[in-house]
């Protein structure tokens, strides 16, 4: 199977789970918002959560995320690391809707 569909699996049939994980690290870090990165290789998917504070974001992920981020502060960032062909890809998902 092609890594780009074992993604999109993974996604679809995790999402709950990748939400709870997200507002459970988000409440872990006294409500900062921050990124849940799922790192993507042949053989398994390691997924870390950073706090916008952290050292190891970039400013420019950083300055994006604080665009993209909403009045009610309610979206979900989630970071697409394939190192299978080295794509990335930021996803946003508004909790509220």
């Amino acid at each position: 199977m092609e890594i780009n569909n074992t993604i999109n699996e993974f996604i679809d049939t995790k999402m709950s789970q990748l939400i709870q994980l997200y507002i459970q690290e988000r409440h872990n870090n006294y409500n900062e918002l921050g990124v849940l990165f799922l790192f993507f290789q042949i053989d398994k998917v390691d997924v870390r959560y950073l706090p916008l504070g952290h050292e190891e974001l970039s400013d420019a992920l950083r300055a994006d995320i604080i665009a993209k981020n909403n009045n009610s502060n309610s979206n979900m960032f989630i970071m697409l690391m394939n190192h299978v062909n080295d794509d990335v890809k930021l996803i946003v998902k508004d909790l509220e809707c």
